[in-house]
């Protein structure tokens, strides 16, 4: 109950987010926008100022990888303590894996190491800042996707952690590859701009963005803000419910760290 508690609060916390942002942006509601803007905001949306870096969904992120991350270490010490040496090296694999995430997210790590390669290069090129991106989550995905096919057998065990797990790593995976080929082509600003148009707000929305001087149009932040950041609050949560799944089960007792095994008999599956 409590990792679906937990899971629960991150999709009603969207839910109550996009909702406000939908009514006041669209409809007016409590005139929020207008408030917004008479309080000096250069954006005046709300979705803006709830999905921004260091928003509260951001922030809320944070907790959720901090919770995971701190649950992974706890869990490490306590099965390598009890003689479990698999599922210890799992989870201190997962541990490092969710510490990046929230050292990226936090402090925009990969953005930071592209300022320094910039001015050591001397180069500011599209081409250099992706290929920094590129081999940052390819080292950040390729520490999470080890752990779960080296380990994957000890994951599968308890069907709640298998289930959070799953949506952990879909809703991760896709935010990771969309960020990384926001550039390509523009398609995060065609795409945002389109789901603008079929909403019917595109030019009510684009009237009132005020754009800065290195500022992209507001399609590419209703993709970059809106619908990343809703994706990664999702999968931060799951990895929390997940890893907490999984010590709650240990603390039962069930048998989560004996591997999941498949059946040589007609592909069945069983535990062993």
């Amino acid at each position: 109950r409590l990792p679906r508690t937990l899971f629960g609060l991150a999709l009603a916390y969207l839910v109550f987010a996009w909702m406000i942002s939908y009514l006041g942006d669209v409809h007016g509601f409590l005139s929020l926008g207008h408030r917004l803007a008479l309080r000096g905001a250069e954006r005046p949306f709300v979705w803006y100022y709830l999905f921004m870096e260091g928003s509260p969904t951001e922030m809320l992120q944070w907790g959720y990888l901090a919770l995971a991350a701190g649950t992974c270490f706890y869990l490490s010490g306590g099965l390598r303590r009890g003689g479990y040496r698999g599922p210890s090296h799992l989870f201190v694999l997962l541990g490092v894996g969710t510490t990046l995430m929230l050292l990226e997210d936090a402090g925009n790590l990969r953005h930071q190491i592209k300022f320094y390669a910039r001015l050591a290069l001397g180069t500011d090129s599209m081409a250099l800042g992706m290929g920094i991106e590129f081999a940052f989550f390819g080292l950040l995905g390729a520490v999470m996707i080890y752990a779960l096919y080296r380990y994957w057998r000890f994951l599968w065990v308890d069907r709640v952690t298998r289930a959070y797990t799953l949506v952990g790593y879909s809703a991760y995976a896709l935010a990771s590859l969309a960020s990384v080929t926001r550039h390509i082509g523009s398609w995060y600003d065609r795409a945002g701009a389109a789901l603008l148009r079929t909403a019917g707000v595109l030019e009510a929305f684009e009237a009132s963005f005020v754009p800065t001087q290195q500022g992209r149009p507001i399609g590419f932040y209703i993709m970059d803000f809106l619908l990343e950041e809703s994706l990664e609050l999702i999968g931060a949560a799951a990895l929390a419910a997940a890893f907490l799944a999984y010590k709650l089960a240990f603390d039962r007792g069930d048998r989560v760290t004996v591997p999941f095994k498949l059946s040589p008999k007609a592909g069945s599956r069983e535990r062993k």
